[in-house]
């Protein structure tokens, strides 16, 4: 959840990197790491040892219908594609 609104807030292709800091009660499905594999993973890096994923995603646009005061409002959400 974190990592999925961490996205919504960049625009063009920014890496992000999801950290789980609670993997006993947190699956972290789109996490890189744990807290405790994030020194490791920064050297991985540093060192040129990482392959970066890619994931896509969509924007939503839904024009309303409604009542005369809403009707014509767009509006837009982004969902990141797992």
């Amino acid at each position: 959840g974190t990592f999925l609104r961490a996205s919504l807030g960049i625009t063009g292709t920014v890496p992000l990197i999801g950290i789980n800091t609670d993997p006993t009660r947190s699956r972290g499905r789109l996490c890189t790491t744990t807290a405790d594999g994030l020194e490791r993973l920064l050297t991985k890096m540093e060192a040129g040892d990482f392959e970066w994923q890619k994931r896509h995603r969509v924007q939503v646009s839904l024009r309303s219908i409604g009542s005369d005061s809403k009707r014509g409002r767009i509006l837009r959400h982004c969902a990141l594609n797992e």
